[in-house]
């Protein structure tokens, strides 16, 4: 098995305490991997799990190969549009069950 740890240089984007943050950075990676970390650029104490993939959203961030922020907010908003689906389902299910549940109540 190849244990070559191979790098891809981009900009990783995501939000914290209300705003969006740019770094620069490369992701490392093993080839079997799908998961890097993406390492900042001078290098920090900042490290951020992601996708080796750029433009694919993981772990709430988002890296790409070039400075596009316009392109990082339409990832992330994709994304975050697609957890509140998966939210408003599990409402739904939890309301379902109260119904349920209220109406076994009432039948006694």
């Amino acid at each position: 098995m190849d244990t070559k740890i191979l790098s891809k240089k981009g900009y990783l984007y995501s939000m914290w305490s209300g705003k969006v943050k740019v770094y620069e950075g490369e992701v490392h990676y093993m080839p079997w991997n799908i998961i890097g970390r993406f390492n900042t650029i001078p290098r920090s104490n900042k490290t951020f799990m992601c996708s080796v993939e750029p433009e694919v959203v993981c772990n709430a961030v988002v890296w790409i190969e070039t400075k596009d922020e316009k392109l990082a907010r339409e990832l992330l908003i994709d994304y975050e549009n697609g957890q509140i689906k998966v939210l408003q389902k599990k409402i739904d299910n939890h309301l379902h069950k109260i119904s349920v549940l209220e109406g076994v109540f009432y039948d006694e």
